[in-house]
């Protein structure tokens, strides 16, 4: 039986939305995940995994909140299998 990829990052709780939909934790959320892309790329990992809790709130999402979920979900898709 082969491997389905050769190395995984994984990464959870990265809650977006948390601190009443601050600005300023949003865009620490997307660096987040831009150094997280860097670091899994420089280790060779060619596949991602998220462990969960994306949103901070699942009753209610702020249009900002939204956007930059969306901003970090296609960040991963650009960079991941």
């Amino acid at each position: 039986m082969s491997n389905l990829f050769k190395k995984a990052a994984y990464f959870t709780d990265i809650h977006f939305g948390r601190n009443g939909n601050n600005p300023a934790a949003l865009i620490d959320n997307i660096n987040f995940l831009q150094w997280f892309i860097e670091e899994a790329k420089t280790r060779g990992c060619e596949t991602m995994i998220f462990g969960g809790d994306w949103h901070d709130n699942r009753h209610s999402l702020h249009v900002s909140t939204m956007h930059a979920s969306i901003e970090g979900l296609q960040l991963l898709n650009d960079n991941f299998e």
